[in-house]
């Protein structure tokens, strides 16, 4: 019978695996109907450039900001069902944002969407981590790239559905959504014993044992601190081309429509690079791979802000697969950080980060609104290049966390 058990363990795993990246895809497909839907309903609701970006940044920032309590929350009493309950509610608000008409209820809807769509993220990368083994970039890589697969199709699901119907068509994209949260809620105890089964880190260590959240970033402040960085400076490749892209067209269903296949051709190319990124992050250091990618993506954002014409295809497919190759990477640095509290550790190098990179995008937008785009762009890609010396001086500050805390532990062992 514990042969059998065991023998199990690997698809359990994976059944695991596979519906929290459904669900990854599902919400965060709402969470990328913003950057496209504020164009669409701006001159109603009187949203400019600047105005209209201010309201993307904010959905981003209340969906990552609050990230790091969702995952204290996930982490102190280990609910399966904070992911479904979180995946329904983005999915009606989102549902609802095509009936509001004005420009106070629309952002309320969409913060509550936003808050919504960050809840899901800790708990669930917390899980996948918990069954990844001795893999764990792999499966970090297969959830994010539901999302990034999910974030490319959203806006092209919301054209689709406010061309047929207009915005009211936006109520059709809430049944997915719905569906699968009751699936994600009913299998909850199945995906409870599939992480008992298999919980790599030190989930199973006893809480009595384990230093308060507060104690622990303290304690590790210094690599921490490096991993935000990495991660927020690259998070600006991807997030620069879906917040000003759509804004620089006219706000007719016809243009957005090829701005969003642009967002949605730097998305899928993204879900590549994570994929590959992931696999490799398993076998290289990570500092080296970051390092690369990082060159890469900003050279690939600085020829999209220059491009013209079908150009713009290739480079933005380039700045997503490179700027996306180290999602999973930073946030599986940060998890290693923080094996008491995978969850708050997921929220803190995964939306926290994402919410401080959205912040800096927003004051870019003053950048565009002044120069243009393609200028609020080329200074996104110099801010990638800011992530190259803190990548490279990670291994330097791990080895300096390292010996303070062998002085400490010779030190408590002399006392």
């Amino acid at each position: 019978m514990a042969v059998a058990a065991h023998a199990d363990r690997p698809a359990a795993a994976g059944a695991v695996v596979w519906l929290a990246t459904a669900g990854h895809f599902l919400n965060d497909a709402y969470g990328n109907v913003y950057p496209t839907l504020v164009p669409l309903v701006a001159a109603a609701m009187g949203f400019g450039l600047v105005s209209g970006s201010l309201v993307i940044t904010g959905v981003g920032v209340a969906g990552s900001v609050l990230q790091p309590l969702f995952g204290e929350i996930a982490d102190r009493y280990s609910s399966a069902l904070i992911a479904p309950a979180a995946l329904a509610i983005v999915a009606v608000a989102t549902g609802l944002l095509g009936f509001v008409h004005a420009a106070f209820l629309f952002v309320v809807l969409a913060v509550i969407a936003g808050v919504a769509n960050g809840a899901f993220h800790p708990p669930s990368l917390s899980l996948v981590r918990s069954v990844s083994g001795q893999r764990p970039g792999r499966f970090a890589s297969i959830f994010f790239t539901g999302g990034t697969a999910g974030r490319a199709v959203g806006p092209v699901l919301m054209v689709a559905c406010a061309a047929l119907m207009g915005v009211h068509g936006l109520t059709l994209l809430v049944l997915p959504g719905l569906a699968l949260a009751v699936v994600l809620g009913a299998t909850a105890p199945r995906r409870a014993a599939a992480r008992a089964g298999g919980a790599p880190h030190a989930d199973a260590a006893p809480s009595a044992a384990v230093p308060s959240t507060l104690s622990l970033v303290r304690d590790r402040l210094g690599p921490l601190s490096v991993v935000m960085a990495i991660a927020i400076t690259r998070g600006v490749v991807t997030t620069s081309i879906s917040t000003f892209w759509p804004l620089l067209h006219h706000h007719t269903v016809a243009a957005l429509f090829g701005s969003s296949t642009v967002i949605a051709v730097m998305m899928l190319a993204g879900s590549v690079g994570n994929i590959i990124g992931g696999n490799i992050s398993d076998r290289v250091p990570h500092h080296v791979l970051l390092t690369v990618t990082a060159l890469l993506a900003a050279a690939s954002l600085g020829a999209f802000a220059l491009a013209q014409g079908p150009w713009i295809y290739p480079f933005a497919a380039l700045a997503g697969a490179f700027g996306m190759s180290g999602f999973a990477v930073t946030t599986v640095m940060g998890q290693n950080l923080m094996p008491e509290r995978v969850a708050t550790a997921s929220g803190l190098a995964f939306g926290l980060a994402n919410a401080v990179g959205s912040g800096l995008v927003a004051l870019l937008a003053v950048a565009a609104a002044t120069w243009g785009g393609s200028t609020a762009l080329l200074l996104a890609a110099g801010l990638c290049l800011l992530s190259v010396p803190p990548t490279l001086a990670y291994p330097r500050v791990l080895r300096r966390m390292a010996g303070r805390t062998q002085e400490t532990a010779m030190a408590a062992a002399g006392a």
